[in-house]
């Protein structure tokens, strides 16, 4: 399954990451310090077909945290088929650690599901919580969390804020809910794309994404990461089973607004479990 709140990617059906070759492992080191906020749009297409657009936005909160987040809008017969607005939020310290994340996800045949999750890095573990509005459960889970660790939702951040010399060979624990996954990262050097805001020089990173612990592949994707900062994903290629779904740049803005998450209906906070 791919990851569900992967935010280089379009829609929830093909949410997911990442390389092959020598590995190292990844820390939490920070990178650039982000600019002042952005909003990104995309514009979504399965195939030859259009099928929406994507809203992907990071906004500094003080000096020690960013607020990333991501929406989803289909739009046309993908619209009619799949009725979603996911949405996805996360606070990531400016040393690259995620902190918090809410995701809230709609489902086909009408389900929708609220998931909090809450790092606690001194303990090196993730307080997971999630409500099923449909089957009215909730659930809270406690699991390890390796250094370095990103959500499919902050990954793409963190990429855009390193060195991109640090970023070939890398692998990167992935905690997508509950399961920890590894993105196995590679830098293949300079290519131009072409945008609606004109053509843009890129360094192109292909990755892999693996179950931790297997040897079993979760996914791919082709990512173009612009050259002058701030490094934003440009265009997002992600090979499926089922076809290949592409993400294009369809516009680049200033971005100040915070979003707004719920509290968790039960506690997160660090404690013993």
């Amino acid at each position: 399954m791919a990851p569900r709140g992967w935010a280089w990617f379009g829609l929830p059906l093909a949410l997911l990451v990442v390389c092959s070759g020598v590995t190292r492992s990844a820390t939490a080191a920070g990178g650039e310090r982000p600019a002042d906020g952005l909003r990104l749009t995309y514009e979504v297409s399965f195939g030859s077909i259009p099928v929406g657009r994507s809203y992907y936005s990071w906004v500094p909160d003080g000096e020690a945290t960013v607020w990333v987040s991501k929406e989803l809008a289909p739009s046309g017969p993908m619209a009619r088929l799949y009725r979603v607005r996911d949405r996805f939020v996360a606070r990531v310290h400016l040393d690259g650690r995620p902190e918090l994340l809410y995701e809230d996800i709609d489902e086909p045949k009408g389900r929708r599901q609220e998931r909090w999750s809450a790092v606690h890095w001194d303990r090196g573990q993730t307080t997971f919580v999630r409500v099923d509005h449909t089957e009215g459960k909730t659930d809270r889970e406690v699991v390890s969390t390796p250094p370095g660790m990103q959500w499919p939702l902050t990954l793409p951040y963190w990429i855009a804020h390193q060195p991109v010399v640090a970023l070939d060979g890398l692998a990167v624990p992935l905690l997508d809910g509950t399961k920890l996954k590894e993105v196995r990262l590679r830098v293949l050097g300079e290519e131009s794309v072409k945008t609606d805001l004109g053509p843009l020089a890129c360094e192109r990173i292909d990755g892999e994404v693996w179950y931790r612990g297997e040897r079993q592949r979760a996914g791919s994707f082709q990512a173009w990461r612009r050259r002058t900062a701030p490094h934003i994903p440009v265009r997002i290629i992600s090979r499926l089973k089922f076809g290949t779904l592409k993400e294009t740049l369809f516009r680049e803005a200033a971005y100040g607004v915070r979003p707004e998450i719920p509290p968790p209906p039960i506690d997160t906070r660090d404690r013993q479990n």
